[in-house]
């Protein structure tokens, strides 16, 4: 079984666009080592995210997570076992603009295991 964990977060008000493509690149090396998937949005103000893997790959994940000044208040959205990714080929996507999709909508499809999902997210990233 995979754990998959959802949250929110705010976005330390000095994040740029540029430090968070930086984030996602670093992301992408050291999640591919430790089997983990998932995505990042950013809003400009506010962070939200989508980690799969192993439990406890996901929770040292989610330490480095909390250390970091460009996370505040970090908010579980969703934590729960799954059977498969929703993400399998993304050591980690980042979205940088949501296109005027509320994120509720977002989020809702990133909780529920939507195959929805991805292809979502894939048309944000463009």
């Amino acid at each position: 079984m995979l754990f998959r964990y959802v949250y929110s977060a705010e976005s330390h008000p000095d994040v740029t666009e540029t430090e968070v493509r930086d984030l996602v690149e670093v992301s992408q090396r050291n999640n591919a080592l430790y089997g983990i998937t998932g995505v990042l949005i950013w809003t400009g103000s506010s962070f939200i995210q989508v980690l799969e893997g192993t439990r406890s790959a996901v929770k040292n994940t989610l330490l480095r997570i909390e250390a970091d000044r460009r996370h505040l208040g970090l908010q579980e959205i969703s934590s729960h076992w799954v059977e498969r990714r929703i993400f399998p080929a993304w050591s980690m996507q980042g979205v940088y603009d949501l296109h005027g999709v509320p994120a509720e909508l977002l989020v809702e499809s990133l909780t529920d295991g939507s195959d929805a999902a991805p292809e979502l997210v894939l048309n944000l990233a463009r």
